[in-house]
């Protein structure tokens, strides 16, 4: 991970003239990546391309320098001599607290008016078939007091385009904003599978464990197809599926799980 980067100030000369700092390539490689970029402190290029591209592959942007226990760390001294700075570039290893994963996405919106319940509720499944994350269609008053709908999209930075193009080939809305959102935060998840009692028999049902990077769970998940197929097999209610399948993990991560089988 990296705090925001300094770029330098000032102009540099290249092949094709004086170019003011960042150079268009730094500036290329920041725009996809997942740090962001700031001015000075000095007159002078302190990001190359070749910097800029090795960051772009393997950091991710924080705020600020995050809680860590230092193990190690090393200085690289870069050519120029500046009065009132050292120029030298810190790298520090630690283990940092758990936490949530930064992940890389883009939210594509607009606002529709005149598109049939039928394609928007079918949104979600053709957005997806062209690399959507997560779809979402609001209510909303348009121009003059007109009903309307504001579709929200979240996608990968690399699929943005694409996913643009279908959102306005479904719709017919002639324009789509990219919000300046970078990325996201998401936890860890995991699947998997417990065994249940339910209707005199054992059944099994997978759950989903959501957990920070640390390793710790803070949510467990039935899958909820999975469980109404069990509900409708063995005449419970679905909620009651659900508790047992959630409950069956919660015995056998606290290693209490008897035979194995969660149900009353």
């Amino acid at each position: 991970m990296t705090t925001p980067v300094a770029t330098g100030g000032g102009e540099v000369s290249m092949s094709h003239g004086t170019y003011p700092v960042p150079t268009p390539a730094v500036v290329n490689l920041a725009a996809g990546a997942a740090w962001e970029l700031r001015g000075g402190p000095v007159d002078a290029e302190l990001l190359t391309p070749t910097g800029a591209a090795i960051l772009a592959e393997v950091a991710e942007g924080v705020d600020a320098l995050p809680a860590m226990d230092v193990e190690r760390s090393g200085y690289g001294a870069g050519g120029y001599d500046f009065p009132d700075y050292p120029n030298v570039l810190r790298g520090i290893l630690g283990d940092c607290e758990g936490g949530l994963r930064r992940d890389p996405v883009r939210v594509l919106e607009t606002n529709v008016d005149d598109v049939s319940p039928e394609v928007l509720g079918s949104l979600h499944e053709t957005l997806s078939e062209a690399g959507a994350r997560d779809v979402s269609v609001l209510p909303t008053a348009m121009k003059k007091s007109r009903p309307g709908h504001l579709v929200k999209v979240v996608v990968k930075p690399e699929d943005a385009r694409r996913v643009a193009r279908r959102l306005a080939e479904e719709t017919g809305t002639l324009g789509v904003r990219e919000t300046g959102v970078r990325h996201r935060f998401v936890a860890d998840r995991a699947f998997e599978t417990v065994a249940i009692e339910a209707g005199g028999e054992r059944r099994e049902v997978p759950v989903k464990v959501a957990s920070d990077d640390a390793g710790w769970v803070f949510d467990v998940s039935a899958e909820f197809d999975d469980a109404l197929a069990v509900a409708r097999e063995t005449d419970l209610p679905v909620r009651e599926v659900l508790r047992r399948a959630e409950a069956a993990y919660e015995r056998t991560a606290k290693g209490d799980d008897g035979d194995g089988v969660g149900g009353e």
